[in-house]
């Protein structure tokens, strides 16, 4: 909605805050949540309330953007990887391998250590 409170608005939340009416007497006398009042009259009496959030503000607005990728963009493999993955993925293992997702035999970092040392 991000429409300016006018005086009287403010004023007459501030008034039902000191009753704690309800959010549904806000909403209707108001126009606005009861939470959106709270968080107004805060941003009006509280200076470093104020502060902290243009700070937020601030560092938001500096921050680096986030680069969106859709599938397309991606690096896609070459046929020869997943060849050998799908090979990998059909090796003979024992149950207890399958069960705890360990490498396919000769694909572990000790097998391939092994083949570099010898």
């Amino acid at each position: 909605m991000n429409k300016t409170w006018t005086h009287e608005q403010s004023a007459l939340a501030r008034q039902l805050m000191a009753i704690n009416a309800s959010d549904d007497a806000f909403r209707v006398q108001v126009g606005r949540s009861k939470r959106a009042a709270r968080a107004h009259i805060r941003w009006v009496d509280d200076a470093k309330f104020r502060a902290d959030s243009k700070e937020r503000k601030q560092i938001a607005a500096r921050a680096v953007p986030k680069v969106m990728t859709t599938v397309a963009s991606r690096p896609q493999p070459l046929p020869e990887q997943i060849e050998a993955a799908i090979h990998r993925l059909n090796a003979p293992r024992s149950i207890t391998a399958m069960m705890f997702g360990d490498p396919a035999p000769g694909q572990s970092a000790l097998d391939r250590r092994a083949q570099v040392s010898a």
